[in-house]
């Protein structure tokens, strides 16, 4: 019948960096892709960046302020992936499953703190797939999602406990910038939120003052059947010139 105890949200981004370790947008025209600099020079890496609309861009954004994806110099296998609130991963050993590359040693965490640690014993593809084995058992307990519950905006915004208001950057205000930055969150089981990633903001200076704003902020637990889940949900900070 499965635990209800455990870490659903880590096993969630387990799954995530194990089969889709590249996140793109639903509509890939939605993002730029440019080069960046290697961030880990001990290493020979090639790394792009996925850069969301933006009205105006500052020269020399440094990096990590959008999603930063690192590949081996030669082959088209991903050795890092993160950004500023973005659990970074880091594909220390790699093997192969049917010509495809896949992570053995998988860490993922901020730069000083471990979240969780994924180690491949054996993979193998089945040979053929029985719908009668999927299929649970009658007197088998409904337990919560192994998942984030998705959630629109305005749900979770007056489930907000703590956390400070974003800054306005003096150089936005020069510049006569305002709009809404828009960010897609991921909020563990305990309120504090675990991802948050740029989706859309009207230059990199407000984007930025958010994210080091909201990756703070504290949520009153969401309950689903009486226990608490991940939920994922998109935070909008509104800037206003006067406002």
């Amino acid at each position: 019948m499965g635990s209800q105890d455990g870490l659903p949200l880590a096993e969630f981004m387990v799954r995530a960096r194990l089969i889709r370790p590249v996140s793109l947008e639903a509509d890939p025209r939605s993002v730029q892709i440019q080069r960046r600099d290697n961030p880990f020079p001990k290493s020979k890496l090639t790394c792009v960046e996925l850069v969301p609309p933006l009205k105006r861009l500052e020269v020399g954004d440094p990096v990590g302020v959008f999603p930063v994806y690192c590949f081996d110099y030669d082959k088209p296998i991903l050795r890092f992936s993160g950004s500023y609130g973005l659990l970074n991963s880091t594909y220390e050993q790699i093997g192969l499953l049917a010509g495809h590359y896949i992570g053995l040693d998988i860490r993922i965490g901020d730069w000083k703190t471990t979240f969780v640690t994924i180690h491949v014993e054996r993979a193998n593809l089945l040979p053929q797939v029985n719908d009668a084995d999927f299929i649970p058992p009658v007197e088998a307990q409904v337990l919560p999602a192994g998942s984030a519950v998705t959630m629109a905006p305005n749900v979770l915004a007056g489930r907000k406990l703590s956390g400070s208001v974003p800054a306005y950057p003096a150089t936005a205000k020069q510049h006569k910038v305002e709009g809404t930055v828009r960010l897609a969150a991921i909020i563990g089981e305990d309120g504090h939120i675990r991802e948050l990633r740029l989706i859309e903001a009207p230059d990199t200076t407000l984007g930025l003052a958010a994210l080091v704003a909201v990756h703070d902020w504290q949520y009153q637990p969401y309950l689903l059947d009486g226990h608490p889940v991940a939920v994922q949900t998109e935070i909008r900070v509104i800037y206003k010139l006067g406002g």
